[in-house]
């Protein structure tokens, strides 16, 4: 799933002239908590910071209406998504880059979270979840009610090799 129509269709592309069309696909859609529409400010591959695309729709830019390159995005919840596709597909790792709208996508994943083998791997920022409207500590509310155990991911690098190190929060 990529919100983002151009790196949705760059991504298509790499898959296409890579071949793994018959094992990977891109869906153009924003997941979230419920299916509908969000706004989306999607800037150019280009650009150096590619931080800057986001949905739009909560916290400080709101109001965003004439925002340079604003679109409009399908939303799609994974729970309908998969029941739509005659689930249940049982995903193992299920990893998450949503630009602070991490807790509408745990709220969109329903029974998915109920499965024991399922992991999830989420990239947090608290900037980007304030400016979603949400902070680290509604992030961890919202894993820890869903039986979800935080951790931090450390990378620690010896001179030979590296480790993972992993945190309880």
């Amino acid at each position: 799933f990529e919100a983002s129509p151009t790196v949705a269709r760059d991504l298509g592309r790499v898959i296409h002239a890579n071949g793994l069309g018959a094992n990977v696909c891109v869906h153009h859609a924003a997941v979230a908590d419920q299916p509908g529409t969000l706004s989306f400010i999607d800037i150019p591959a280009a650009t150096v910071n590619r931080e800057a695309s986001h949905l739009v729709g909560v916290g400080p830019d709101a109001a965003v209406a004439d925002a340079p390159g604003l679109v409009q995005v399908p939303a799609v919840s994974l729970d309908a998504f998969v029941a739509a596709q005659g689930g249940p597909v049982v995903p193992r790792l299920i990893k998450i880059d949503v630009e602070g709208f991490e807790v509408q996508v745990l709220g969109g994943l329903g029974a998915m979270l109920d499965w024991p083998e399922v992991a999830v791997i989420a990239e947090v920022s608290d900037r980007m979840l304030r400016r979603a409207g949400h902070s680290r500590d509604d992030l961890h509310r919202v894993m820890c009610e869903r039986g979800l155990s935080p951790f931090a991911i450390r990378l620690r690098s010896p001179r030979w090799r590296k480790q993972i190190e992993l945190e309880p929060l």
